[in-house]
């Protein structure tokens, strides 16, 4: 203590009158949301990966793929053609 403040120093234990169960513990600070989710998912994004393809196979959209496909060899046939001679052009 010192005589003249009659007050404890901050840097001598019983400074603070309490022992280590019954301190309060220094709140940690914790980031934004946002900032906590964007890095989740950077740590855990890959889960994602099993789970997009699941929803892509139950949803039926690999259907569409197969007519998507066919559109495409339609389209590249008219080119050959067009690019032939055989059929002209719109212009």
């Amino acid at each position: 203590m010192n005589p003249t403040t009659r007050r404890y120093p901050r840097t001598l234990l019983e400074a603070f009158p309490c022992d280590a169960s019954n301190a309060n513990p220094i709140q940690r600070y914790r980031q934004p949301l946002p900032k906590r989710l964007f890095f989740w998912f950077l740590r855990n994004g890959w889960c994602a990966v099993p789970l997009y393809l699941i929803v892509l196979l139950m949803s039926g959209c690999v259907d569409d793929l197969v007519a998507v496909q066919n559109m495409a060899g339609g389209l590249k046939d008219s080119t050959a053609r067009c690019h032939r001679g055989d059929i002209e052009s719109a212009d």
